[in-house]
C-alpha cells in the first residue's frame, strides 16, 4: 500500500483494477482451480470401471482492496445481494473473460487507521475463460 502527500490511497503499482458489477477492486493475488469428478464402481471382476465423468465450475479466489470514502455498508451489503440473488456477472482477470460468474464467498477485513478494506472473493465462474486480445484490465 502505498500514500501521496495528501495521505491519499493508491494501490501499488502490482495491484490491478477488477470490476464486479459496479464494485471496483485492486487485486494482488490470485488462484484459479479447474475440476473434473470421476465416478467409478468396482465390478464384479474386482476392476474399477469409471461410471461418470463431468467437469466442475471454475473456483476463482481473489485477494486484494476496496477503496473509496464512503462508509462499508453499501459494499458489503452489494456483495450480499450478489450471493442472495445468485447476480451473474462477467470478470476479466488479466486476459481472461470469465462471461458468467457468481460470487460465492466474500471476506471483508478494515484496520484502524488504512484508508481500505482488504477484501477476499471466492467466485465460481460457469463457463470457460475466452482470452481478450486487450489487457485493459490488468
Amino acid at each position: 500500500m502505498s500514500y501521496t502527500d495528501s495521505n491519499l490511497f493508491l494501490p501499488s503499482e502490482t495491484s490491478f483494477r477488477v470490476e464486479l458489477g459496479n464494485i471496483i477492486f485492486y487485486i494482488h493475488s490470485w488462484q484459479i482451480s479447474g475440476q473434473r469428478i470421476i465416478a467409478e464402481e468396482s465390478a464384479l471382476s474386482g476392476r474399477e470401471l469409471v461410471t461418470g465423468s463431468s467437469e466442475r465450475f471454475r473456483r476463482i479466489s481473489l485477494e486484494g482492496i476496496w477503496v473509496t470514502d464512503e462508509e462499508p455498508e453499501g459494499f458489503i451489503l452489494g456483495l450480499d445481494d450478489y450471493i442472495k440473488n445468485e447476480t451473474s456477472f462477467s470478470l476479466t482477470l488479466r486476459q481472461m473473460h470469465f462471461p458468467e460468474c457468481r460470487l460465492i464467498k466474500y471476506t471483508a477485513n478494515e484496520r484502524a487507521g488504512e484508508p481500505c478494506i482488504s477484501i477476499k472473493l471466492e467466485i465460481t465462474a460457469l463457463s470457460s475463460p475466452a482470452m481478450n486480445e486487450e489487457s485493459d484490465n490488468g
